[in-house]
């Protein structure tokens, strides 16, 4: 955002509309992206970028505080979902009602993730629109989406870079540098091996919630790409089998 704050002066723009403006075409590169190769990255982007423009004035501080809340925010919600159930069904069934809760979202996303997966491996490209499309509706409505997340962290934390100059100047920042780089391992250290510890079931025995409460990554950009390269090969592999003989005048040509 600093440094979209700069081009806007540079144009003697108001920054928030210029801003604003800049969101609205990269989400209209992300909605068409995400429905016509499957690259469901850039939409986000727009969207979390709308968290800054109240956030931009803000102190470092709590810029920070901020960053870490966001972090945070979807435990936070799994939190306040189990604190929602003990209140409605009472300490003995909160557990009970919690995992159906969840067993039912997995088994939604699985029915979405299969019917897409389908629709990408067959040969008509408007079916697989279509069923991109109705994937999207789905995809954007979730609280894995809606809420603040990885995203917005890091953009906060890159608003903060930006505004002390630390990637202008790294060895100024070298301590600062150097203890986000150990945080983030240590970090992933205790989610790798760490919070499988830390949850008990209701008969009392320990799970893994990496592996047993959360489905599978909704849109990962690299499993995305993949599938979009592996299709389009199937799919000219189709064509040649059916088209053989264009297929051998385009070699022919090529050649």
């Amino acid at each position: 955002m600093p440094r979209t704050r700069i081009a806007a002066a540079d144009r003697g723009a108001a920054f928030v509309p210029f801003y604003l403006r800049r969101l609205g075409v990269l989400a209209l590169i992300g909605l068409c992206a995400h429905a016509l190769v499957g690259f469901a990255v850039l939409f986000g982007y727009a969207y979390h970028g709308l968290w800054l423009l109240p956030l931009r004035k803000w102190r470092t501080r709590w810029l920070l505080a901020a960053a870490l809340v966001s972090a945070m925010s979807l435990s936070l919600y799994d939190i306040g979902l189990r604190a929602k159930d003990r209140a409605v069904f009472g300490r003995a069934q909160a557990v009970a009602a919690g995992e159906a809760r969840q067993q039912a979202y997995v088994e939604r996303f699985r029915a979405v993730r299969a019917n897409l997966n389908a629709a990408e491996e067959q040969a008509s490209y408007l079916v697989t629109v279509k069923a991109r499309l109705r994937d999207m509706a789905w995809h954007y409505t979730q609280p894995f989406f809606l809420l603040p997340g990885a995203i917005l962290t890091l953009f906060l934390l890159g608003m903060v870079a930006v505004r002390h100059r630390i990637f202008e100047e790294p060895r100024r920042w070298t301590r600062v540098i150097v203890g986000f780089m150990v945080f983030g391992i240590v970090g992933w250290a205790v989610a790798r091996w760490g919070l499988p510890l830390w949850e008990v079931t209701s008969t009392g025995a320990w799970r893994s919630p990496l592996t047993t409460r959360s489905p599978p990554n909704p849109a990962p950009m690299t499993t995305t790409c993949g599938r979009a390269a592996t299709t389009g090969g199937d799919r000219a592999g189709r064509w040649r089998r059916t088209n053989p003989s264009r297929a051998r005048r385009g070699s022919a040509a090529g050649a």
